[in-house]
């Protein structure tokens, strides 16, 4: 079998990741790869772009940069029909798109249309398009409960529906030994739906009264520069700090000893499944799909609450889990979000599609 993955960018987000893990997954099973993305973010190939290839996978970067570029959608047509997928796997609304350009320039293979993300802006052209062109794909998929709600509200209900949780591949973070310590840590795109600025702004409070406590946020986007001032506004530049993209998730994690996800809305909720996988004790705002991902196992908090976050913050810095609770947190991720649960359950999607 041949699956061919088409995403809306080459730089290393969420859904990339996700992308990452389900094509290293559907290789182990002898299932043939290779990505295209519609965007690069720049001159130079994304990070994405660069961990796929050194991975060892085939990648096309379309090059859709500016709009007028539409054009170069032949050449992804070219690409395709001479890399003779099975099966094509359209990510995010950019991919779906371009499924029906693909179609109208003679693809014939059957698509998957998975749902990553909840957006809150009002695009009502994105609403039309599934209506219309819904019908299109084999299947749609959503990777949680809370993405097929946002998209039943926008679009109805497509013609087959899936739900198939993202999944992490485990391996890294089970060799994580969870430590006690007062380091607070975030990852996620500097962005205003992370809600890093009411993390910014609780964790201040906690420093007047615990002189131990590190907050550092992973991640890069717009609001860098504005994040920055607010930790100079609120005073605590010296024990909060930006340090960017990260490659190393696992990494980062180990170098953390509670995790706070405090996201005003939130698709599914990865970088939290990634630290309950490493066995920290996280806070979360329960939102979209983080409460499907967290369950019971994590300090719950209300979004854009300054106070409720300062309360779990300083409630949680310097807890360590016992062994139950960490195994107990890792086996709802093995059982429900693993790379193995996600890739197994896509593989039997592709088998219903291709007959």
């Amino acid at each position: 079998m041949r699956v061919m993955q088409l995403t809306t960018d080459l730089r290393f987000g969420g859904a990339e990741r996700v992308i990452f893990n389900l094509v290293r997954g559907l290789r182990d099973r002898g299932v043939e790869c290779a990505v295209a993305g519609l965007f690069e973010g720049g001159p130079s190939p994304g990070a994405m772009h660069a961990l796929l290839e050194e991975s060892g996978f085939e990648v096309y970067p379309v090059g859709l940069e500016r709009k007028h570029m539409l054009w170069r959608l032949a050449g992804l047509r070219a690409y395709v029909n001479d890399w003779r997928p099975d099966l094509l796997h359209c990510h995010l609304f950019h991919g779906h798109a371009a499924g029906p350009l693909l179609r109208v320039l003679g693809l014939g293979c059957p698509m998957v249309w998975t749902h990553h993300s909840v957006d809150r802006r009002p695009l009502p052209l994105r609403g039309a398009f599934y209506r219309l062109f819904s019908r299109l794909a084999g299947c749609q998929v959503f990777a949680s409960e809370a993405v097929r709600r946002f998209q039943h509200a926008r679009a109805g209900v497509a013609p087959r529906e899936e739900l198939i949780h993202n999944g992490v591949d485990l391996e890294p973070y089970l060799a994580l030994q969870p430590r006690p310590g007062a380091v607070i840590g975030a990852l996620g795109r500097l962005v205003p739906e992370k809600g890093f600025d009411v993390l910014i702004r609780a964790f201040a409070r906690l420093c007047a009264e615990n002189d131990e406590v590190r907050l550092t946020i992973a991640g890069a986007g717009p609001e860098r520069g504005a994040l920055d001032r607010l930790m100079r506004t609120e005073g605590v530049a010296g024990r909060a700090s930006l340090v960017g993209f990260v490659r190393d998730v696992p990494g980062f994690l180990a170098q953390v000893n509670v995790f706070a996800a405090p996201s005003r809305w939130e698709a599914f909720g990865l970088a939290l499944l990634e630290a309950m996988a490493a066995g920290l004790p996280c806070i979360a705002s329960r939102v979209g799909g983080m409460a499907e991902v967290g369950g019971d196992l994590v300090r719950w908090v209300r979004r854009d609450d300054v106070d409720d976050l300062y309360a779990a913050m300083r409630e949680m810095a310097g807890v360590r889990y016992s062994r139950e609770q960490v195994a107990r947190q890792r086996a709802r991720v093995a059982t429900r979000f693993s790379r193995e649960v996600m890739t197994r359950e896509y593989l039997r999607l592709y088998r219903s599609l291709l007959g």
